[in-house]
């Protein structure tokens, strides 16, 4: 009844005893991150935590958890497709694709100057209501960026780049030859050999070197 308290749920002692289809998605939610802080992690992984969630509720759940990480002094790794909503609470992200990561650093930088053409797929795809009014008022097309082809798996790109299939500035480099995460000045790394087309605007950093694979603690 605590937890439940804690997660923001009123009346949990009428609650504790209700059925599932008796409470609300975002209800359930809160329920499942009291499930999950009983124990006292060190460490919360939330994976979709805000799936099928309306936007309000979304932002309630990613405040609850950041309040969570502060006040239990503890790890969250959140999994999730929906960049600019975590990008409130994460230090950091790391962009996955197929399995492997493409590119990672600081939360901001990383979504205010994507690097990776996924990951800017990832960015444009999510709802900017005042971009969207100002295409509507200009009467031009309000659809976002699209990648082409399906999404691709671990297996589906046997060499090259797993991201080639579908990537606008693939050439025959990246299906031939996997891109390594590379440095991308101090705090950011990158999997692309087509940054000069993708995102010539952060080449001003430091010359790109391929990461060194150190263990390293995971961060959010």
């Amino acid at each position: 009844v605590d937890l439940l308290r804690q997660v923001g749920i009123s009346d949990p002692e009428r609650r504790a005893a209700a059925f599932p289809h008796e409470v609300s998605g975002g209800m359930l939610q809160r329920v499942m991150i009291a499930i999950g802080i009983a124990n006292a992690p060190r460490l919360l992984i939330a994976d979709e935590v805000t799936t099928a969630l309306d936007v309000t509720i979304q932002a309630q759940v990613i405040a609850l958890l950041a309040d969570l990480r502060r006040a239990r002094g503890m790890g969250l790794l959140l999994i999730t497709h929906n960049l600019p909503l975590v990008s409130e609470v994460a230090d950091r992200i790391a962009v996955m694709y197929a399995g492997e990561i493409v590119e990672r650093g600081p939360s901001e930088a990383l979504t205010q100057q994507p690097a990776h053409p996924y990951t800017q797929l990832l960015v444009s795809a999510a709802p900017d209501p005042d971009r969207l009014g100002r295409q509507l008022d200009a009467g031009s097309d309000v659809g976002g960026t699209a990648a082409v082809g399906r999404s691709g798996s671990s297996l589906s790109t046997a060499v090259g780049c797993r991201f080639s299939p579908r990537c606008p500035f693939a050439d025959e480099r990246c299906r031939a030859q996997s891109p390594p995460l590379m440095q991308l000045g101090r705090e950011r790394a990158v999997a692309c050999w087509r940054l000069d087309l993708a995102a010539p605007q952060l080449l001003d950093s430091p010359p790109l070197q391929e990461e060194e694979h150190e263990e390293e603690p995971t961060t959010t």
